[in-house]
Formats: C-alpha cells, structure tokens, sequence
C-alpha cells in the first residue's frame, strides 16, 4: 500500500504504543498494519531526527550493560506536543475512514463509463506512441 500516510505520521502513531528504537518502531509499524506498511531504515531515521528537532519526541542513547559488543541505541519517545500532535493526526485519521466507510459506492452504469473512458484513452496513448515511433517523422 503506498501513499496512505506519511512516514511522519506512521512513526507518531506507533509511539502512542510508547518508546521505540528505529527497528523496533519499524516492525511495530509491520504488526499493527498486519504487514501492509513496510518501513525502510533510510526513510525512518531521518524521520526521527526530523521529529526531535520540532520537539515531537525526544531521543535518548542507551548504552548495552553486560553484553559484550552490544552497540548503543537511540529510542524516541513522545514529547507532551507530540502526543497533541499525534491525537490530532489520529483523529483526522479516524474521521476520514470513517466518511470513507459510508461513502456511496459508485453505480454499475458509472463504472461502466470509468471503465470504457480508461480504454479510450489508453487506446489514444498508444496510437500517440505510434505516431512518436514513425521513422522519418519528427516527434
């Protein structure tokens, strides 16, 4: 699924669960959207960082204790404006499924048309690369 939510959003919603580091926050974000939203570590961390500079979380490192060659990790939590912000975010989620769930569905005769107006104009699409593909003539 792409383009339902920003990263941005994603993130403030999976840290109303509570704190998280980036890879522990991107496997959250995979269970609670049973697998649909699959973050990528380069999108993630940038977001973070972005969100901590607004005062939206706040990062903290934690060192391992006791596990040799552990590396340190950076969790993020929300900052009180960030639970504002995310309740914010959540509620305009909310309400936009919701209007979305009682939407009237399109009728047969609509889709009909949609459909055969999608045809026509991949049919004009293709005779454009057609014409575009002539030898001799000048696109």
């Amino acid at each position: 699924m792409e383009g339902l939510v920003t990263t941005r959003t994603v993130l403030l919603q999976a840290l109303r669960e509570g704190p998280g580091y980036g890879r522990e926050l991107i496997e959250r974000v995979r269970r609670i959207s049973g697998g649909e939203l699959l973050l990528s570590e380069a999108r993630v961390y940038p977001v973070l960082k972005s969100l901590a500079r607004k005062g939206l979380v706040r990062s903290s490192r934690v060192a391992p204790k006791g596990r040799r060659g552990a590396r340190s990790r950076t969790y993020y939590d929300l900052t009180l404006r960030g639970v504002e912000v995310s309740g914010r975010e959540r509620a305009i989620l909310f309400a936009l499924v919701s209007r979305g769930a009682s939407a009237p569905r399109p009728s047969r005769r609509t889709l009909g048309t949609m459909a055969r107006h999608v045809l026509e104009a991949d049919e004009l699409s293709a005779s454009g690369e057609e014409l575009r593909l002539v030898p001799g003539k000048e696109a």
